[in-house]
């Protein structure tokens, strides 16, 4: 269980027994529930996280769903979450890195700018007019 600004993240660790998923939350004593789906589960787990603690409101902490138990794939699964938000963190790292080096190049043309940098001119045009976000683009017929 960690806490940070006033949120509570319960970890939730998740099997399989024969065809329904079984959930566990260790910090919460007495709390597990089962449900035939992992969605359905995260439902039931909320309630049971809610009674077992006391709280009125389902949506006041989070839950983090792990596979535990001796499922084969717990591990496989736990590797690609680590790595899901290694990469995470490095896109971060370098689009705050994009940002610097492009305003380092501001005399250049974008298109002289994007080989440098390794992006594409329509994408260092867009940083440079501040527009992270994607538009609807505009089709002729």
């Amino acid at each position: 269980m960690t806490t940070g600004e006033k949120r509570t993240t319960y970890r939730v660790e998740v099997h399989r027994e024969g065809d329904a998923w079984v959930a566990d939350v260790p910090d919460v004593p007495g709390a597990h529930t089962y449900a035939r789906s992992v969605r359905a589960l995260e439902g039931n787990i909320r309630e049971v996280i809610a009674l077992m603690t006391d709280t009125d409101d389902e949506q006041s902490f989070d839950v983090e769903v792990v596979l535990g138990g001796d499922e084969p794939a717990a591990s496989a699964v736990a590797e690609a979450r680590r790595l899901r938000a290694v990469a995470a963190d490095a896109e971060l790292k370098a689009k705050a890195a994009f940002e610097i080096a492009l305003k380092s190049l501001k005399g250049l043309t974008g298109r002289d700018a994007g080989i440098l940098i390794g992006m594409s001119h329509q994408r260092v045009h867009q940083v440079r007019k501040g527009s992270s976000k994607r538009g609807p683009r505009n089709v002729s017929s």
